[in-house]
C-alpha cells in the first residue's frame, strides 16, 4: 500500500510537489502517515496507557512553512469565508444499557471468551436468571432512550454528522470486544417504540450519513465485511462509501485493501483509544492507493472515551479542544471528532460536544461529513 503524496500535497497548495522536501523530510513524511497502532504505542512498560496528548500536528507545521518558504499560495478547501472543517462522527456501539436479549447475548459471549469453568458456570446461571426475569418483568424504559438530544442539538447548529452503524456477525464471528445490538432490536425515540433500522432511516431522511462501523474481526476478513455492509446497505437502500473499524481495530495495509475493495470512498480508523491529538502529525486525509483504486484515510483527532478516561474534569477537556482547534484552525486541516451516543446520558460528554459546537460555529468553520468532507478534497485531486 502506498501513499500518494502529491495527491497528499495538493490539499495544502495546488503548486505544492515532493520537490520542496529532501530524502529525510520525504522519509518523515512517509513514516508518519503510515497506520500506527491505535493501543501500543500509548502503554508504557506496565501495559498502562500514557495520558499523553499530541497536541501539535507536525507535518502540518513543515508543510507549511515549505510552502510559504517556496511563495506558493495555499488551498482554501473549505471557502472564502472558512478557514478549517469539523467532522462530526458517532460511533453507534449501543443502543441500551439494558434488555433481557443484549444482555444474554453479552453473557453468552463472555462464556466464549472466559477460560475459567467456574466463570463460565456462573455465566450461564446468570443467563439462567435473567431470561426467567424478563418472563416476569416487562421493560418499560431505558435511560439511553434519549437520542433525540443528538437530532436537536445538531438542528439547533444546523450540522450534519455520520453515524457508524454497527451489524453484528453471528455466532462465533463476535468478537469479544465487539458491540451486541442487532439492527432488529427494539428502542425508544421521539416517544414511540421502533427498531434500530427505522432510527437509521429517520436519521438519513434527517440528512445525516449512514457509514459501516465494521466488527473486529471485518478488518481482517473482506467477505464479512461485505456482509455487513451490504446489509446496512440495504437498510438505507443507498450505497455506503464511509467507514470506522469497531475498536479502531486496522491491520496496516491489508484493511486498507479490504476496504478498496469493498467500494470504501473514506475510512476514519486512523486514531488511539486512549489519547487525542494528531497521531499521523496532520489534520489532513491521507490518500492511500493500489492497482484496485484509492481511499482517503480521515484522521481521527477527538474521541470522547479517550478523552475522558484520562479522568478529566469538563474544564480541562474544553481547554484541550481548544488547543486542537487552534492548530486545526491554524493548519487549515479538519478536526474530525467523534462521539458516542450512548454516552449522551453522561453530561460533561454531551456539554463538551455542545461546547464544540458552539466554539467551532464562532470561528467559522465548515460542519460536514465524511462523505462532505470526500467532496471538497477529490476536488483538490483533479
Amino acid at each position: 500500500m502506498n501513499v500518494s503524496l502529491e495527491t497528499y500535497l495538493n490539499l495544502y497548495s495546488k503548486d505544492a510537489t515532493i520537490s520542496l522536501f529532501d530524502q529525510s523530510e520525504l522519509e518523515f513524511i512517509i513514516d508518519r502517515l503510515a497506520h500506527k497502532n491505535p493501543d501500543s504505542q500509548f502503554l508504557d512498560s506496565n501495559s498502562n496507557p500514557k495520558n499523553k496528548f499530541f497536541e501539535i500536528p507536525d507535518l502540518d507545521v513543515l508543510i507549511r512553512k515549505k510552502i510559504k518558504d517556496a511563495g506558493l499560495e495555499s488551498r482554501k478547501i473549505w471557502g472564502d469565508d472558512n478557514s478549517f472543517a469539523v467532522c462530526l462522527t458517532h460511533d453507534v456501539d449501543r443502543i441500551e444499557s439494558y434488555s433481557p436479549k443484549s444482555f444474554i447475548r453479552t453473557l453468552k459471549k463472555k462464556r466464549r471468551f472466559t477460560k475459567s469453568s467456574k466463570t463460565k458456570f456462573f455465566l450461564k446461571l446468570t443467563e439462567l436468571k435473567t431470561l426467567i426475569k424478563s418472563k416476569v418483568l416487562a421493560k418499560k424504559s431505558d435511560p439511553l432512550w434519549c437520542y433525540e438530544r443528538w437530532s436537536e442539538i445538531e438542528k439547533k447548529f444546523n450540522v450534519k454528522s455520520t453515524y457508524f452503524f454497527f451489524v453484528r456477525p453471528q455466532g462465533v464471528n463476535v468478537y469479544e470486544f465487539d458491540c451486541d445490538y442487532l439492527l432488529s432490536d427494539e428502542m425508544k425515540f421521539n416517544g414511540n417504540y421502533i427498531q434500530v433500522t427505522d432510527y437509521i432511516q429517520q436519521l438519513k431522511k434527517d440528512g445525516h450519513e449512514i457509514g459501516l462501523h465494521g466488527s473486529f474481526i471485518s478488518a481482517e476478513k473482506i467477505d464479512h465485511f461485505k456482509d455487513q455492509k451490504q446489509k446496512l446497505e440495504m437498510v438505507i437502500n443507498e450505497q455506503i462509501i464511509a467507514t470506522r473499524q469497531h475498536y479502531l481495530h486496522y491491520i496496516k495495509d491489508h484493511t486498507t485493501d479490504l476496504h478498496i475493495s469493498s467500494d470504501i470512498k473514506i475510512d476514519s480508523s486512523f486514531g488511539s483509544n486512549y489519547n487525542v491529538g494528531f497521531f499521523n502529525g496532520t489534520s489532513f486525509p491521507i490518500p492511500y492507493f493500489n492497482s484496485n483504486g484509492l481511499i482517503w484515510e480521515l484522521p481521527l483527532i477527538l474521541m470522547d472515551s479517550s478523552l475522558f478516561q484520562q479522568e478529566i474534569d469538563l474544564e480541562s477537556g474544553k481547554l484541550i479542544c481548544d488547543k486542537l482547534l487552534n492548530q486545526v484552525e491554524k493548519a487549515g486541516g479538519i478536526l474530525t471528532i467523534n462521539f458516542h451516543p450512548d454516552y449522551l446520558i453522561i453530561e460533561k460528554y454531551w456539554k463538551l460536544y455542545e461546547y464544540i459546537l458552539s466554539e467551532a460555529t464562532k470561528r467559522k468553520a465548515y460542519f460536514s461529513t465524511c462523505s462532505g468532507i470526500l467532496k471538497k478534497i477529490e476536488k483538490c485531486a483533479e
